[in-house]
């Protein structure tokens, strides 16, 4: 087993940024295909409100990026210091590429 005492809050912070910059992408087209649905509709979305959807759509995903790093950072910062108090998180890894050679009659793991 291994002990996870402490993670990186730079690396965290991109990561997560970056993360959830895509997951802001894929508002994109559900946004537009909300405006487009409205155009059809008896009550539309006004000039503003089109306007304003689009800049929602355009925004998004830097908006979620920014908040992705900030909260990336700050999740990372608070599990070093939880870690530190009552230890990290146990990890079992394992090696795909090692050979292991199981006696006949054993079941392997």
């Amino acid at each position: 087993m291994y002990l996870l005492k402490s993670v990186d809050i730079w690396s965290c912070a991109k990561i997560a940024g970056v993360l959830y910059a895509f997951l802001g992408l894929l508002l994109i087209p559900m946004v537009l295909i909300a405006i487009m649905m409205s155009a059809g509709s008896p009550q539309p979305y006004s000039t503003g409100g089109a306007v304003a959807l689009v800049l929602l759509a355009v925004f998004a995903p830097i908006v979620y990026g920014l908040l992705g790093f900030l909260l990336g950072a700050l999740s990372a910062w608070l599990y070093n210091i939880a870690a530190k108090y009552v230890g990290g998180i146990r990890l079992e890894l394992r090696n795909e590429n090692s050979i292991v050679r199981v006696a006949p009659g054993i079941d392997s793991v």
